[in-house]
């Protein structure tokens, strides 16, 4: 299931219709958050702290997109790109 959020992260980016956020490294002046997991890796922040599946703010973007018909979600994955298409319309 994490492939689906990567495969939709990389046609977004491939289609330049995101970026990425500049890479801020964590900083944990009060201390490790107990979410904060170090072996786990975001490649949307580019950081790690969280999966790219658990990223709420790449889950935003994405409902976001899904929202204004920007693309669309099939039931079985396209051979090529994964299970969203871009509708350029």
């Amino acid at each position: 299931m994490t492939d689906i959020v990567d495969n939709i992260l990389n046609v977004l980016l491939d289609e330049e219709l995101i970026k990425l956020p500049p890479v801020v490294e964590p900083n944990f002046i009060n201390g490790v958050p107990k979410n904060f997991h170090y072996e786990e890796f975001c490649n949307y922040h580019k950081v790690p702290g969280h999966l790219t599946w658990d990223c709420r703010i790449l889950h935003h973007l994405i409902h976001d997109f899904y929202d204004n018909g920007a693309i669309r979600m099939d039931q079985k994955p396209a051979a090529q790109i994964g299970p969203v298409h871009l509708d350029n319309a």
